[in-house]
């Protein structure tokens, strides 16, 4: 058993709670606070738009496809809000961040609350919805970099030792492919090659 331990340690294989704990992150590196805020701004505009948002691509009940023109330009219309540019304008500056560590209790083991996962996919739901609005208005250059960002997305949990987020860092990957596709399908073929392989770098 000691000797198993030994060449699992030195393969870098974590064995006890205590070893698997992220390190802290100085708050001026750490993109847990700016999301933080994102979060924030996110549930007062749903609260904001509350009538509008049963049809926010992927974050309504009305699918994407089965979207109305007046729809999509109602959406399009409240993206313009102040409160929206901020909002992603928080998510560029969170992915472009240089680590993240959200303040779990990981002492509380089994009874830790882990309430940043279920935002996380709203965040990716959310960045998907402007991928496709922008792609819906053509602006393929726009909507390239917000493709890209939801692929960042996941890697804020790339560093927590649980299960669901590994399982929720899948969830915002298809997410933004299906954002993705929906762009690949719709853009100009002239941005294609170049941001295609953007994407490819980050995946």
């Amino acid at each position: 058993l000691n000797k198993s331990s030994r060449k699992a340690r030195a393969q870098g294989i974590k064995l006890t709670l205590e070893e698997a704990i992220p390190p802290s992150i100085p708050d001026k590196d750490n993109a847990a606070l700016v999301y933080q805020q994102a979060f924030d701004l996110a549930d007062s505009l749903k609260d904001k738009y509350r009538t509008e948002w049963e049809y926010m691509p992927y974050e309504g009940a009305v699918k994407l496809e089965e979207m109305t023109i007046e729809q999509k330009r109602t959406i399009s219309r409240i993206m313009k809000d102040p409160d929206f540019k901020e909002f992603y304008a928080l998510i560029e500056k969170a992915v472009n961040m240089p680590a993240c560590r959200f303040n779990l209790k990981y002492e509380e083991g089994p009874a830790m609350l882990i309430p940043h996962i279920a935002k996380i996919r709203s965040i990716a739901r959310l960045i998907a919805a402007h991928t496709c609005i922008l792609t819906w208005k053509d602006k393929h250059k726009e909507a390239w970099q917000s493709a890209e960002f939801g692929f960042c997305l996941g890697d804020s949990l790339t560093n927590e030792p649980l299960l669901i987020s590994k399982l929720v860092q899948i969830s915002t990957d298809k997410i933004a492919m299906a954002s993705f596709k929906h762009l690949l399908n719709n853009s100009d073929n002239r941005l294609i090659s170049k941001n295609y392989q953007n994407i490819i770098r980050i995946i």
